[in-house]
Parts: C-alpha cells; sequence; structure tokens
C-alpha cells in the first residue's frame, strides 16, 4: 500500500469513527431526561473525547481537501462540521436544546461525512 492510500485508509477511519460519536450525540439527545446530566461525570468526558477524535478528523480531512480539491466539499465544510459536532455533543445533554436545530445539524455532519467516505471510495478504487 503506498502512502497516499495509506493517507486515504486513515481518513476514511476517522470518517467512521465520527459518524459514529454523531450517532452517539443523537441517542444523547433522544435519551437526556429533564435535568441536566452530571457535567463533570458525563458532559466533559464525553465532549473530551469527541474533540480529541474531531481535530485528527479536522486536519487529515483539510489535507484531503487541499489535496483533492473534491467538486462538494470545501475547507469551510470542514470547519463548521468539526465546529458543529464539538457544540452538540455537549448540548445533545441539555434538556432545553431545541429539536429541530439538534437534528438538524446532525443531520448536515451526516452528509458531510457521507461525501468524504464517497470522495475517498473514488480516489482509491
Amino acid at each position: 500500500m503506498d502512502e497516499q492510500s495509506k493517507k486515504w485508509e486513515s481518513l476514511t477511519k476517522k470518517t467512521q469513527d465520527m459518524q459514529k460519536l454523531n450517532d452517539q450525540i443523537y441517542d444523547h439527545f433522544v435519551n437526556r431526561g429533564e435535568e441536566p446530566a452530571p457535567f463533570f461525570d458525563t458532559i466533559k468526558p464525553f465532549a473530551d473525547q469527541v474533540k480529541m477524535v474531531s481535530d485528527h478528523w479536522r486536519n487529515e480531512a483539510l489535507q484531503f481537501v487541499d489535496e483533492v480539491k473534491p467538486a462538494y466539499l470545501h475547507r469551510e465544510q470542514v470547519e463548521n462540521t468539526h465546529e458543529n459536532i464539538n457544540a452538540i455533543s455537549v448540548t445533545c445533554f441539555q434538556p432545553k436544546t431545541k429539536k429541530k436545530r439538534f437534528i438538524e445539524t446532525v443531520k448536515a455532519n451526516q452528509l458531510i461525512f457521507d461525501q468524504f467516505l464517497k470522495d475517498i471510495t473514488k480516489m482509491t478504487t
């Protein structure tokens, strides 16, 4: 496997990890209670995990966009998705989070992740 293929394989794995986190965020939102979750026991560890994974994904995703220049992916989308997933990793636990906006953000993230996987597959096949 050449260096380029390894790079895109790594981005594929990170994108799949981001999809899983996005799904977990949605699950936390759906199953949240009437009271906010304990910050230091629940919210902070989860948000820290999301931040770590999303920071690594962001770096590789920006490199992909810069090198490959896919038609439907741009740097701003990567930055916005990174920012969005970090924001909703905290708000998913809050009972007063607005449902419509939250769900739209989760869906927007998913569309970006799907497009990355589609474009990476084009590059490697």
